[in-house]
């Protein structure tokens, strides 16, 4: 994965014209993946969904790990609110 920060270097040469997931036209900085075909993430795509894209990557990365070492288990996502109120007892009250 390389981070394109020029249109001078020879990655961006080398990029596609367009963003995977929208379409748009790829202009410094974007994201150039190479692994088994292309991943191409234009500036706003990383600005609209690299959040949400990176902790899907962590949490699945976690899962995979995990059940390597443990078949049976699993990793859930929790909002922390809702891990404080399970960390609690269920209702919120110490």
């Amino acid at each position: 994965m390389t981070v394109i920060l020029s249109k001078d270097s020879i990655e961006y040469r080398q990029a596609p014209a367009h963003c995977t997931m929208c379409t748009g036209p790829l202009w410094p900085p974007f994201i150039f993946w190479l692994v088994q075909g292309q991943l191409c993430l234009c500036r706003t795509c990383i600005e609209n969904s690299g959040k949400g894209l990176m902790a899907d990557l962590v949490q699945a990365r976690a899962i995979i790990d995990l059940q390597s070492l443990y078949p049976d288990h699993t990793l859930e996502r929790q909002h922390l609110p809702t891990w404080i109120r399970n960390l609690k007892g269920g209702d919120g009250e110490q």
